[in-house]
């Protein structure tokens, strides 16, 4: 059926629409409008249709015969009560209604077009379209805040049913404000958080599962990443760059290859862009800008444009030169790597240029650049550079998720505090990278979502504890909840509690019962989780035991280990089902042996 209807929509869109557009354009009494040399009269998608013409009667009266015509051929009536005319330009505050007698409705208030409120003052526009959306993705919430789910389940509603709104509205409009983007964080992060406060910073929860975040989304880059997807649109058209107002003396694919700061793109327009063609290309440039290193990064810099060769403060433009083909760092350099003098220059190229203009262009071109290029003249200079537009243009699709995912890896920030944390606990003997690897040990030891989560909040010491609620006034005392001797901290709670280590000594014996082999377990490994796939099991068995103590520690009670074996029983009695549900029952037998056995 859906098959079906795909099709249907396909020879409506062929048969019927395209009638319409065929019999509007081709009617020469109906004049459209002429934008930057580009003519528009009609746009069509689906079975949605705009019309754009000039204020006259003959204009108007001919779409409305074009109407008819149509009526009268395919059968089909255009449905003139659901019809709007929107005056734009200087007439829209004084216009007199055209054609009073065919009863068209004129207005000045927003219409919707394409799922977007379109309205005459673009200072409305975006808080017409994103205040539903926001209040939409609130009763969202609200559903969702029923369910009992961990971090990882709720960025997926996050992306699934929250972002997702808002994906449609950032790919054609300008980017929203700040106080709208602080609006949509503030819920999205109360939701993740369960109206709690947050104690994680927001730049690691962004993180990945392996550098320690639960990979919550970035607002703001999800919008560039939308917004640069159209600059695969702008190399593959021939009109985008006229429209955009960009300066028409350079291609489209080379104003991709401009090395321009954000805060530099104002050089490529030729008069004030519009505030979604300003997004696209600050989005483009904060992804594409760089900072070249290498011999072959700087030969390979476009010249024009570029945010490091600044003539009068600002990035430079030479036509004649970039008429002549000449665009790269490499092409002012002889074969040791030195800047071509002036005379041979011109005898190569065989163009006329202003010496001071020349020598203006060399003298901007960083002197760092120009000793990376001597020291490494011998580098092989036919090696390929790709740049950042060749990569874009190579991708089929998805390329927002390509490149939001670079642009976030390139802002990863290290849980740094937590770390030094551990690092301190254990006697400088942990390393980042070694930790790190913990986060993602556990995802490949158990399916079980809520031991991910509590070894996830684990290692980012979240897990309360009395030292710190007596401090925020939550307790009366800061001493174990089990031997009421100590300060209650993470660590003390796990390895040094008498009653803890009394717990550990048990559950070893229990464990060589059933293997009859003794792995011995540092504190490090209690507390981090053990290295090497033979040991997931292990793993699994300690993360539960820990989070059998702190359910002990948070109830008030003392841990025996009778009520843990009826726990991790259930739990390996769970992992039976899921491995005969796949056929792997060989692999559950290897995995847990004599354990299997109560």
């Amino acid at each position: 059926m859906q098959c079906k209807a795909v099709l249907y929509l396909h020879i409506f869109c062929i048969i019927c629409a395209e009638l319409l557009a065929c019999l509007i354009r081709q009617n020469q009494n109906i004049e459209g409008l002429t934008i930057n040399g580009n003519y528009y009269v009609i746009s069509q998608y689906a079975d949605d249709t705009n019309i754009f013409i000039k204020y006259s009667e003959e204009s108007l009266g001919n779409v409305i015969n074009s109407f008819r015509t149509y009526q009268t051929i395919s059968g089909l009536k255009v449905n003139l009560d659901k019809t709007e005319i929107v005056p734009l330009g200087p007439i829209k505050q004084h216009y007199n209604i055209l054609l009073e007698g065919e009863q068209l409705r004129w207005t000045t208030d927003p219409i919707r077009c394409l799922g977007i409120i379109i309205c005459t003052d673009k200072e409305r526009l975006i808080d017409l379209n994103y205040i539903p959306i926001i209040t939409k993705m609130n009763r969202i919430i609200q559903f969702w805040n029923k369910q009992h789910m961990t971090m990882f389940g709720k960025v997926v509603i996050i992306n699934s049913f929250l972002i997702s709104q808002l994906v449609y509205l950032m790919s054609v409009l300008p980017t929203p404000p700040t106080p709208i983007i602080k609006q949509i964080d503030a819920q999205l992060y109360t939701f993740l958080w369960s109206n709690k406060t947050e104690r994680i910073k927001r730049v690691i929860l962004q993180n990945t599962k392996q550098s320690g975040g639960v990979s919550m989304p970035d607002i703001i880059l999800k919008d560039k990443g939308l917004k640069i997807s159209w600059a695969k649109r702008l190399v593959q058209s021939n009109y985008v760059a006229e429209f955009m107002y960009i300066s028409t003396w350079i291609t489209n694919i080379d104003i991709c290859k401009c090395n321009l700061n954000p805060s530099d793109i104002n050089v490529l327009f030729r008069k004030k862009p519009n505030k979604l063609n300003r997004d696209i290309f600050s989005a483009w440039s904060y992804y594409s800008y760089n900072t070249p290193d290498t011999s072959l990064e700087i030969m390979n810099q476009f010249i024009w444009f570029n945010s490091h060769i600044r003539i009068d403060g600002k990035p430079t433009f030479n036509n004649r030169m970039y008429t002549a083909g000449i665009k790269y760092v490499k092409q002012l350099l002889d074969q040791n790597g030195n800047i071509l003098n002036y005379q041979y220059f011109i005898q190569k190229y065989g163009i006329n240029v202003n010496f001071l203009n020349y020598l203006s262009i060399i003298n901007a071109i960083p002197a760092s650049w120009k000793v990376t290029l001597f020291e490494n003249n011998n580098d092989d200079n036919r090696t390929a550079y790709t740049y950042s537009i060749d990569k874009i243009i190579n991708v089929k699709s998805k390329i927002c998720k390509i490149v939001y995912a670079e642009m976030q890896q390139s802002i990863v920030q290290e849980p740094i505090n937590v770390f030094n944390k551990w690092r301190t606990s254990f006697y400088n003997e942990l390393i980042m990278e070694e930790w790190l690897n913990r986060f993602d040990l556990i995802f490949h030891c158990t399916h079980f979502v809520e031991l991910h989560f509590f070894h996830f909040k684990m290692l980012h010491q979240i897990l309360a504890n009395n030292e710190a609620l007596y401090k925020w006034t939550l307790t009366q005392s800061d001493l174990c909840s089990f031997c009421n001797e100590e300060i209650e901290t993470i660590y003390h709670t796990y390895l040094e509690c008498e009653v803890t280590k009394q717990f550990w000594k048990e559950l070893e014996t229990y464990i060589y019962s059933k293997l009859r082999v003794r792995i011995p377990i540092t504190n490090q490994e209690i507390m981090l989780g053990c290295k090497g796939d033979e040991l997931s099991h292990i793993n699994v068995i300690y993360l539960l035991a820990k989070k059998y103590l702190y359910q002990c520690r948070c109830s008030g009670t003392f841990p025996r280990i009778e009520t843990f074996m009826a726990q991790l029983h259930n739990l390996i009695d769970t992992e039976k089902g899921i491995y005969v549900m796949k056929n792997q029952y060989d692999r559950y037998l290897n995995r847990w042996g004599e354990l299997a056995n109560k």
